[in-house]
């Protein structure tokens, strides 16, 4: 679940590694320890990459006021992972270095939780609304019925995730803090069930987003041109992905923790590290297909009635020159009103 993405479960058991109250060499001297930190800080390189990317684009755009009102979650969503990150880094260089408890850790660790979490969200919704509708604009009435479908959808997503993570900050708080765990217990169940179903229409959500983006290249020739066609082909994998590997993360924490921790507490640290890893580096690769996708110029207002155009044009010029009229296909003169 996105509440425990970026080592956080881990950190908590490899800061005993360290003796001293101050960084000695005991710190990172376990192989974990050195992982989590390693991609940690690898990642943090790789957000700052693709947001230096992102702004590029809105550069580069023409309309730098339309792409900032359409784009915007987008941004916020990549902002938020980089903060999340560089706490988590902090966080853990403090624990590992005996500076901070755990008890801090936890309790400041549920800041780049929400963080990670609502980037997560953001990214969500950015491919369902907004990529979707641009996608199938070829014709009015089913982008305004994908986009009152997915917009009621994310909605009802959001507000599963914000539920989640307040019964999750307030366990946490409970639980290292107040000291109230009979409270906490009694919350575990909701939050446990608030989590699955949060993780399960993430996964549905992005089938109904690949379905609507299927139609679209199935419909739309421009579609198929250049380097928007293998960039919603990845989207629609690496979402695919990004949502499959929350869920699993979320079963292998919530339902199968103790079988894991019957295998050892190492194996168990490893596979969080493994499925934390996997976590980052789909929302990268979903983050820059959704950013591909986002800045194509074949989605923009005026060049999605380009090739169209060029069909028309050229039809009327063999209309000239050969008399089989027969041959030209009706009804194609309405669509560029379609793609308007």
């Amino acid at each position: 679940m996105a509440p425990r993405r970026g080592g956080g479960s881990y950190s908590g058991s490899s800061s005993s590694s360290s003796s001293s109250s101050s960084c000695s060499g005991a710190a990172f001297s376990a192989q974990a320890a050195q992982i989590t930190i390693a991609f940690h800080a690898l990642f943090f390189l790789v957000f700052c990459g693709l947001f230096c990317f992102a702004a590029f684009k809105l550069i580069r755009s023409k309309q730098k006021g339309v792409a900032l009102r359409r784009w915007f979650p987008l941004g916020f969503s990549i902002v938020f992972s980089i903060a999340a990150v560089i706490l988590n880094i902090v966080l853990f260089t403090l624990t590992q270095c005996d500076i901070a408890s755990i008890t801090v850790y936890q309790l400041v660790s549920l800041l780049p939780s929400w963080l990670s979490a609502l980037a997560n969200f953001l990214l969500i919704a950015v491919i369902m609304i907004p990529i979707c509708k641009r996608l199938v604009q070829g014709n009015r009435k089913i982008a305004k019925m994908v986009t009152i479908v997915h917009t009621i959808y994310v909605i009802v997503l959001g507000i599963i995730l914000l539920c989640h993570l307040a019964i999750y900050t307030h366990i946490i708080d409970a639980s290292y803090r107040t000291g109230d765990r009979v409270n906490a217990s009694t919350l575990r169940h909701h939050q446990m069930r608030l989590a699955t179903a949060y993780t399960v229409l993430s996964v549905i959500g992005m089938l109904m987003a690949a379905a609507n983006m299927l139609f679209a290249l199935a419909r739309g020739r421009h579609l198929r041109r250049g380097i928007l066609f293998p960039a919603i082909i990845l989207l629609i994998l690496s979402s695919l992905g990004m949502t499959v590997l929350d869920l699993a993360n979320h079963i292998i924490i919530d339902y199968l923790q103790r079988e894991y921790l019957q295998k050892g507490v190492g194996a168990f640290n490893r596979s969080l590290l493994a499925q934390n890893f996997l976590l980052y580096f789909f929302y990268s690769a979903t983050f820059l297909m959704a950013l591909l996708v986002a800045s194509s110029n074949q989605l923009s207002d005026k060049a999605s009635t380009g090739p169209v155009k060029h069909l028309q044009d050229q039809q009327k010029y063999n209309a000239g020159q050969q008399p089989y009229r027969a041959y030209r296909p009706q009804g194609t003169t309405q669509m560029p009103q379609g793609y308007r």
